[in-house]
């Protein structure tokens, strides 16, 4: 029933979740709409992935808000396993695998950290080196200062 809304319900929710003057509360219920979309949508929802994406970087880098972060793990691993983007966020957002490493060392809440892992394992393995050689690339483009975060990965 929800299919044929998918495309106007998804301009939405993104447009909504990533407005700057949202309650971060309303914010991350857009987002976990948008996780359950793409388990609705599936394929219909592949050519906006690069969109929700950005909002969960964007969401998982907040630091003010674990509700933003636990919505956004949840939501990237229903879009990695409802749209077959798989590995892809970590080949297009090197720094993801530093920040869920980061969240499974330092983050407090239990759900997250759980979260975090059940993500990790939607997403799939990543080629060390592979991943190595991409940091590497970064780093050489921008400066060590841009991916300090990323050294524990």
């Amino acid at each position: 029933m929800v299919k044929p809304y998918a495309g106007p319900l998804l301009s939405v929710l993104l447009r909504t979740a990533s407005a700057k003057d949202t309650n971060p509360a309303v914010a991350s219920y857009c987002l976990a709409c948008l996780g359950e979309l793409a388990r609705v949508g599936g394929e219909d929802i592949s050519p906006s992935v690069d969109k929700i994406m950005a909002l969960i970087m964007e969401m998982l880098s907040d630091q003010t808000s674990s509700l933003k972060r636990d919505a956004a793990l949840k939501t990237l691993g229903q879009v990695a396993s409802n749209t077959g983007a798989v590995i892809e966020p970590y080949q297009k957002y090197p720094h993801l695998l530093g920040m869920l490493m980061r969240f499974l060392k330092t983050e407090k809440s239990q759900n997250i950290r759980r979260e975090t892992i059940r993500t990790m394992g939607m997403l799939g393995a990543l080629d060390p080196y592979r991943h190595k050689v991409s940091l590497q690339s970064i780093r050489n483009r921008f400066g060590s200062a841009h991916c300090s975060f990323t050294a524990s990965a």
